[in-house]
């Protein structure tokens, strides 16, 4: 009787794995293919949304979804240099980039998730104001942040 209900349960367990499993993989698809409403607003960032899936520089600071521009003496060359070391990690550069605005695109491997990244370059200011927002899900879990830290920790060097 004990080894049927273990079975059972096990069953079950499996079924729900499996499911989960699947239910994510065509959440990762679908943000493969999502119509994005990304780019400027008013010459800024865009805001983030209500969900914590993203951070920006156009957020109130002291709220959980700021993340500080890029600053320094030098923006240009911090500028191209970004350029270049987003081509060397392999993001993808969307249409919608100019000189002075760099929408790329960032996938997780095992489930193809989509991220997207924004830079926006004022030069006035000295400053690269930046942007990163999950295309699904609630959540992040802290996964935009982490990735922008490295970025800039890696520019920064």
């Amino acid at each position: 009787m004990v080894s049927r209900i273990l079975k059972i349960v096990s069953a079950a367990l499996i079924s729900i794995t499996l499911a989960l499993g699947v239910l994510m993989f065509f959440k990762g698809k679908r943000s493969q293919s999502m119509e994005v409403s990304l780019g400027l607003e008013d010459g800024q960032l865009k805001t983030c949304g209500e969900k914590p899936n993203c951070i920006s520089s156009s957020a109130e600071p002291g709220t959980k979804f700021y993340y500080p521009p890029i600053e320094a003496d030098n923006i240009e060359v911090i500028w191209d240099n970004l350029n270049i070391l987003l081509k060397d990690l392999g993001y993808s550069f969307e249409e919608n980039s100019s000189d002075k605005y760099i929408h790329a695109t960032a996938k997780t491997k095992i489930m193809g998730f989509v991220d997207d990244l924004e830079f926006l370059l004022s030069e006035d200011d000295s400053k690269i104001f930046v942007r990163s927002e999950s295309r699904v899900g609630y959540s992040d879990m802290g996964k935009n942040r982490k990735r922008m830290d490295s970025i800039i920790k890696q520019l920064l060097k």
